[in-house]
């Protein structure tokens, strides 16, 4: 290379350099410009979004920490949940998978799972017809294009606990192994869980209507008859019950005192007052249940020669069940608002 093309050379090189000095030059005297009219801003594509609504991703590649790590977030898949899911009492994790997963192995991964506080259940989605069913339950042949994990968020010892929701989330991710994982934001469920409880918490009841004497003693088997003429059956605990057609107590008739009726005893037994008692959340159509009680207890009160009373035994007004029946209206409005049906199987859950 001769002096003159060293020499260009070098030009070159400080013209380069010139240009690259003058443009980061320009640059911060641009930046300042902004800063000092709009002063400094955030960029929100490096902003870190809390309080998400949508599930997340679960990457299982690795071992898991105690903590869950989100590296995606991802919608619900869009099939339905199974009729024996409910989102308004449970809290729903799928397991997703890009090829079938086989019953006898996912069976055998759950065998392995250490025992849980909280009552899971499991379910697949069939390949062969795209119906739902217990993972336990099914045959070992059995491939499922994904599946369900399901625990309840409130029992009537409370709502779940952050530290459950945390085990049931580390238990899923642990069966999905080699598959995908998505868990709800628990900390969103929490809340959702202590919500719910404080609304089962007041409309969690027991409507009771008692039949006192007037005087003398009311014959236990008189009781039985007439609780059989509409429809009622003693049963094994001693109380008499009315069924509906699916086999579910519509409500009871026991006795006042702490003796339970027998049917191998009953013709020597007499008591003082007898109680209707519907257990509110747990019924279906209730108004017209509680209007059904109200009837039947009145006609039976009648037959005794005894009196409607409350727990005081006051007398019991046609004024104090129309309040009586008012306050079921206000508490099956409120079960309604949190989606929780009366006498539905979320429900029979919740209050059992």
């Amino acid at each position: 290379m001769n002096e003159l093309q060293l020499g260009l050379a070098g030009v070159g090189i400080i013209v380069v350099v010139a240009v690259v000095v003058f443009n980061r030059m320009q640059e911060r005297r641009f930046r300042r410009k902004t800063e000092a009219s709009f002063g400094e801003q955030e960029d929100i594509l490096l902003k870190t979004v809390s309080g998400r609504n949508e599930p997340v991703l679960v990457s299982l590649a690795e071992p898991l920490p105690e903590e869950i790590i989100v590296e995606a977030a991802v919608p619900v898949p869009e099939e339905g949940l199974p009729a024996s899911v409910d989102p308004a009492i449970d809290y729903v994790s799928w397991v997703l998978a890009d090829s079938p997963i086989i019953g006898s192995s996912i069976k055998e991964i759950l065998r392995k799972q250490p025992v849980f506080t909280k009552s899971v259940l499991w379910l697949g989605l069939r390949k062969s017809d795209h119906h739902w069913q217990e993972v336990m339950r099914a045959s070992d042949d059995t491939e499922f294009v994904k599946m369900v994990a399901r625990v309840q968020l409130v029992d009537r010892s409370g709502p779940i606990s952050a530290r459950d929701l945390s085990t049931f989330c580390t238990m899923v991710q642990h069966v999905a192994q080699p598959f995908r994982a998505v868990c709800p934001e628990p900390d969103e469920a929490r809340a959702q869980a202590v919500e719910l409880d404080e609304v089962c918490a007041e409309v969690d009841v027991q409507v009771g209507i008692n039949i006192f004497a007037h005087s003398e003693s009311l014959a236990a088997t008189q009781v039985r008859a007439l609780a059989e003429s509409i429809g009622m059956k003693l049963m094994k605990d001693g109380m008499f019950h009315k069924y509906d057609e699916a086999g579910n107590t519509v409500y009871t008739l026991s006795n006042y005192g702490d003796e339970p009726f027998d049917g191998t005893t009953i013709r020597q037994m007499t008591t003082h007052g007898i109680t209707f008692l519907v257990d509110v959340p747990k019924v279906k159509n209730g108004l017209e249940v509680f209007d059904e009680v109200v009837s039947g207890a009145t006609k039976m009160a009648q037959s005794l020669n005894a009196i409607l009373a409350d727990d005081n035994q006051k007398p019991l007004s046609p004024a104090g069940i129309a309040a009586i029946r008012r306050q079921l209206e206000q508490i099956y409005k409120r079960m309604q608002t949190f989606c929780i049906k009366p006498g539905s199987d979320g429900a029979m859950r919740l209050f059992s």
